[in-house]
């Protein structure tokens, strides 16, 4: 199995991601917000191996600030479009939960809980909550949910009533903005981790059989937590006037 990942949710990065080969990888990423158009193409330009074809684009859908969301979904239609490939689409912080799992599971750590929290501008973050389920895998205990980080406490107790407090050791928090969790154990995730992780979702969604999701309709790969229509959690900052 083989794809190209692209997540512009902060910053602008690529990966290529061959199962088979762990020398085929390539990743590629910039931080910086204000260049993801022109960045972009020669990110992916950098990790595609010449004369290579992925099996599928897959791509993160946000949550995340309107322009650099845009740039990603427009840039993953096209390259699927070049190839003749499907593209796929993940929801931001599902992924850097299950990225953030694995790494707990491979460090055989026994964190029970997962907080993927992602920077939102205006002082503000994208959140969830997640928590492992008997076989491992993260399970969603709430929506995306986007506000002040001193609101979240109250809203990962109404997601899940058993949630401890978050200084717990059995709690982490993910993502560029896991730091504005005082109190929260920081756990790293690369983008590579979060490319490793978006092939395994995509596998788990599509129930095992990739081949079935060609041809699929947009509306199709919604239904299935595979869709590329963007989730912003809330209007642009530049509106057009009425």
């Amino acid at each position: 199995m083989r794809y190209l990942f692209i997540d512009t949710a902060h910053g602008a990065g690529a990966a290529w991601i061959d199962s088979e080969s762990e020398e085929n990888l390539g990743v590629a990423e910039t931080a910086d917000t204000r260049s993801q158009v022109e960045d972009l193409a020669g990110l992916v330009a950098k990790v595609v191996p010449e004369s290579e074809t992925p099996d599928f684009v897959v791509v993160s859908r946000g949550p995340a600030p309107f322009t650099g969301l845009r740039v990603g979904l427009v840039s993953a239609r096209t390259f699927g479009f070049a190839w003749g490939v499907p593209v796929f689409g993940l929801d931001e912080l599902e992924l850097l939960a299950a990225a953030g799992n694995n790494k707990l599971l491979s460090a055989e750590r026994e964190q029970e809980w997962v907080i993927p929290c992602v920077d939102a501008r205006r002082h503000e973050v994208y959140a969830a909550l997640f928590r492992r389920g008997s076989n491992g895998e993260p399970l969603r205990q709430g929506p995306d949910w986007v506000g002040a980080s001193a609101e979240l406490p109250r809203m990962l107790t109404q997601w899940d009533a058993t949630f401890p407090n978050w200084s717990d050791s059995r709690v982490v928090a993910v993502g560029n903005a896991a730091n504005q969790l005082e109190g929260v154990s920081p756990l790293e995730v690369a983008l590579v981790d979060q490319a490793k992780a978006a092939g395994g979702l995509v596998v788990t969604l599509s129930g095992g059989d990739l081949a079935s999701l060609r041809g699929k309709t947009q509306t199709e790969l919604v239904v299935l937590g595979l869709g590329t229509e963007p989730e912003y959690l809330r209007r642009p900052d530049i509106q057009e006037k009425k």
